[in-house]
């Protein structure tokens, strides 16, 4: 029985796992930004501004989600194929 928790229609590619390091503290560099930003958006800025930087702020948040549900499923992927069974058993 699959797992639905986990199910690639192919096994990852090495690169499309896990963020590399450069792009992880961009993104928390970026998060930082964004934060400021909104704080002081909240006081002087028109509400669709405010809306934008929130939405924003929330895609990089579940990027940094799935960052760590790729790490998860490449450490299940290679445990998998350590032991020699198959990806969906």
């Amino acid at each position: 029985m699959h797992n639905p928790a986990i199910l690639f229609l192919r096994p990852p590619k090495p690169h499309e796992m896990s963020l590399s390091q450069p792009v992880k503290e961009s993104v928390d560099e970026a998060l930082g930004s964004i934060r400021n930003a909104l704080s002081f958006a909240s006081r002087n800025e028109h509400p669709m501004v405010i809306s934008v930087l929130s939405k924003v702020l929330a895609d990089l948040d579940s990027l940094e989600m799935m960052d760590t549900v790729f790490s998860k499923a490449e450490d299940f992927y290679r445990m998998k194929m350590k032991n020699g069974e198959d990806l969906f058993s």
